[in-house]
């Protein structure tokens, strides 16, 4: 995980280049490099974008979100459950090993969508190490 990162070279396809070239990013690069992944092997997913809490005011009881919070992860379909956020940016710690995982992401996802067990881990789905938050009926 970097952010600094090189320009992609003239020419050259970006997630192609991360992936076989590169191998290293941040999140972009490797939740867009999952969700291609994904569907090519026809598994409904999308590219999501939201902020990560970063600290929590008890006081004010909210978190305070900044711009080195945003995110990108990805969303996969499962049928019955919807939508189900999975992450596969390396050395970003899963749900429930978050400081607020009722904040986490677009905030408040855990309130939002309750019949999730909160960091369950997920078989990696085929690709870059991806955990996921799992149904409790599928999992």
């Amino acid at each position: 995980y970097t952010l600094d990162l090189p320009r992609v070279p003239t020419g050259r396809d970006p997630v192609d280049w991360f992936l076989f070239d590169n191998k290293t990013g941040y999140c972009e690069q490797f939740a867009t490099a999952e969700t291609l992944m994904l569907r090519s092997l026809g598994i409904p997913a999308r590219l999501a974008t939201g902020y990560a809490t970063g600290d929590y005011d008890p006081i004010l009881n909210q978190a305070v979100v900044r711009e080195h919070d945003a995110h990108a992860w990805v969303e996969v379909w499962f049928s019955g459950h919807g939508w189900v956020p999975v992450d596969p940016t390396p050395g970003v710690p899963p749900l429930a090993a978050t400081r607020f995982p009722n904040h986490w992401a677009a905030g408040g996802l855990a309130r939002l969508i309750p019949h999730l067990t909160i960091g369950a881990p997920a078989a990696a789905l085929g690709s870059v190490g991806a955990l996921a938050l799992i149904p409790v009926a599928i999992a």
